[in-house]
């Protein structure tokens, strides 16, 4: 399978029309179109920087690929990125399948069985073999954020983001730790931060409004709670959130609505 790829890469290099030479490729690894997620974006992403964290992410994608899974789509379907991501890959001669990767896998492995400590130890390995891995430092940053240990977190984050300061997840992150120091004024400068880079998720507008509502700025929450309704319009919490922030703005009415409206949807 690898080799058919390897065929067709320079064909996306060289051709304008990607889409064709995407549907030739699939058909060579008979695989069905519809397997593809938003393959005829493949034209607008040539030529595009990706982020380092992005690049690390597609060579474990792509590292996870065998051909059972890549004709049945049974485990992982096969996306454009991961085309991007080999196309780069040729571009600028990177080893396809670097070492990092696989400490990078076992941190994340040790990360999700709660053994922090291993966890530091392989994305240190990671760094070592590459000093500027945005992706091992926000991963090492998770972890010290899991043993409440929040300046080292900190300290992780703001160097992932001093590699990779596109990535708008590394501001959200960080932006949870300033949360969780009570240092609300800096975690609300991170979710500014992570919306203007376009991640528009309710958790960051409900975080930031946590944040405000902390600080007794009870407009500004509303106004986040807002977005979160905008997002998730049956999200319970949020309007009991926004009933309090009323609440402490001597807005009875309008607390009673937000709670009235938590329990119609309780109820349901």
């Amino acid at each position: 399978m690898k080799e058919i790829f390897e065929k067709h890469l320079s064909l996306f290099y060289e051709n304008k029309d990607k889409a064709k030479i995407g549907r030739m490729m699939m058909e060579e690894l008979g695989i069905k179109r519809d397997d593809f997620l938003n393959f005829k974006s493949l034209g607008k992403m040539i030529g595009r920087k990706i982020t380092e964290s992005e690049k690390d992410k597609l060579h474990m994608l792509y590292n996870s690929i065998d051909d059972k899974n890549a004709k049945s789509g049974s485990k992982i379907i096969l996306s454009d990125y991961v085309q991007h991501c080999l196309l780069v890959e040729r571009i600028h001669e990177i080893e396809l399948f670097p070492e990092r990767i696989e400490y990078l896998n076992m941190g994340n492995a040790y990360y999700e069985k709660g053994n922090y400590d291993k966890a530091i130890e392989c994305y240190i390995k990671a760094i070592e073999l590459k000093p500027d891995y945005a992706l091992a430092y926000n991963n090492m940053g998770n972890v010290y954020y899991e043993k409440n240990d929040y300046e080292k977190a900190i300290e992780c984050f703001k160097k992932a983001i001093e590699l990779d300061p596109d990535d708008a997840l590394l501001y959200f992150n960080m932006g949870n730790t300033f949360y969780e120091k009570n240092n609300y004024e800096k975690a609300i400068e991170c979710y500014k931060k992570t919306i203007e880079l376009k991640l528009y998720d309710a958790k960051v507008y409900n975080n930031m409004g946590d944040a405000y509502y902390n600080k007794g700025n009870y407009d500004e929450a509303i106004k986040c709670y807002a977005k979160v309704i905008d997002l998730n319009p049956n999200d319970i919490d949020t309007y009991n959130d926004m009933g309090n922030a009323f609440k402490a703005l001597g807005n009875q009415v309008k607390a009673n609505e937000c709670y009235e409206r938590a329990k119609m949807i309780r109820n349901k």
